[in-house]
């Protein structure tokens, strides 16, 4: 009578964690296609960001932000002999990080990259 027991159990044990795991796959597979369509959503709209500035500032790095629910990027813009690198907000505008450099220097990228990481936690 045990033996016929535990097999049941283990019978239902097996099928319920095979449903779990289906639930957790089909969760993960919509959130991954979540991101990928807003990621891509983002690709669009930094290319017309570029476009509308005439192409006077390139995106370096665009993602979307589910914290912000915003389209965050790096952005680098000559301006008057020297260059601005900007963390900006492509939709709402908001510039996150400005920093002003006569040339390039590997310190600043390296803060423009932080900030860009940190603009989403």
């Amino acid at each position: 009578m045990t033996n016929r027991r535990d097999w049941i159990v283990l019978s239902l044990g097996l099928i319920a964690g095979a449903g779990a795991a289906s639930l957790y796959w089909h969760s993960s597979q919509r959130h991954s296609q979540f991101i990928f369509d807003h990621n891509l959503k983002c690709q669009q709209i930094a290319k017309q960001f570029e476009s509308e500035s005439n192409y006077r500032a390139a995106v370096l790095k665009v993602s979307y932000c589910s914290t912000r629910n915003s389209c965050i990027a790096e952005v680098v813009r000559p301006d008057g002999g020297g260059t601005n690198y900007i963390v900006q907000d492509l939709l709402s505008g908001e510039t996150m990080f400005l920093k002003r450099a006569g040339i390039l220097d590997g310190q600043t990228l390296k803060d423009q990259e932080a900030r860009f990481f940190a603009a989403c936690r």
